[in-house]
């Protein structure tokens, strides 16, 4: 990653130059900037298949007990791609809208925004994990400030339930956070739609009348977006098709009939 920022001009002091220099940097590391010479679909590719492998075989909580962790063979549970997304969204508004306008600042409208699609899906694939584990497992692209994930996450837990925070009985030990069953289904779809996630959202805005479920092949005609939709079908080759009964989408063709249920 490289990127020239400035100018920063020093015409005062050494402290105000210090403090001019820090903001330009740290409006550099909030900015995203495309990393050079690095594909950062490739990089997330490898730390999705790295956090699955190492997430195999582990346990999560259940109450005060343990539960084998989940699988990737059937995590749409029987529905369409639209529906778990739209069931999804609904959900968010209507907790969202329960909520103050100072608190609503700090939680996106969309569902398919950078922080929930990424904290949603990053703890689609973990047991249960603290902040710290959470950011860890974020990796470069999909990260997220720790004060953001404390605020999503106390959202999460308490207003639209997606989450279940336990918090140690001893000791000081932060809080694990541990996605609901009932939500795996959108933490799993969230990564796979992860490189359409802006395409998405702009349809949804201009279509509001047109059925979500003609999205997809709305989005692959138009030809706008090629290198996602190629991204999509390889994520869905890692994550699985969450049908145990199908194999994955090879082409763009497939990639409809899977988003209609079909």
């Amino acid at each position: 990653m490289g990127a020239i920022i400035g100018p920063v001009s020093n015409e005062s002091t050494e402290k105000e130059f210090r403090r001019k220099l820090t903001l330009h940097v740290r409006k550099f590391l909030h900015s995203r900037p495309t990393p050079i010479n690095v594909s950062t679909e490739a990089i997330e590719r490898f730390m999705l298949k790295r956090l699955i492998r190492s997430t195999k075989g582990q346990t999560v909580l259940d109450g005060l007990g343990v539960e084998p962790a989940r699988n990737l063979d059937d995590w749409l549970d029987s529905k369409a791609p639209w529906r778990v997304l739209r069931d999804a969204q609904d959900e968010h508004t209507k907790a969202r809208e329960e909520i103050s306008e100072d608190e609503r600042i700090d939680v996106p409208k969309s569902v398919l925004a950078h922080s929930i699609s990424s904290i949603c899906g990053t703890l689609a694939l973990l047991p249960s994990a603290d902040v710290n584990e959470l950011r860890e497992s974020q990796g470069p692209v999909r990260a997220v400030s720790d004060s953001h994930c404390h605020k999503v996450l106390r959202f999460f837990a308490d207003r639209s339930k997606w989450v279940n925070q336990h918090k140690s009985l001893l000791g000081r030990d932060a809080a694990r956070n541990q996605l609901r069953d009932e939500s795996h289904s959108f933490g799993i779809l969230a990564l796979v739609l992860w490189p359409l996630r802006k395409a998405l959202a702009k349809w949804i805005a201009n279509n509001p009348d047109t059925h979500l479920r003609f999205a997809m092949g709305q989005i692959i005609r138009s030809g706008e977006h090629p290198n996602a939709v190629q991204d999509t079908i390889e994520r869905l080759a890692i994550l699985g098709n969450g049908k145990s009964d199908s194999l994955p989408p090879a082409d763009t063709t497939g990639l409809v009939n899977w988003w209609q249920g079909n």
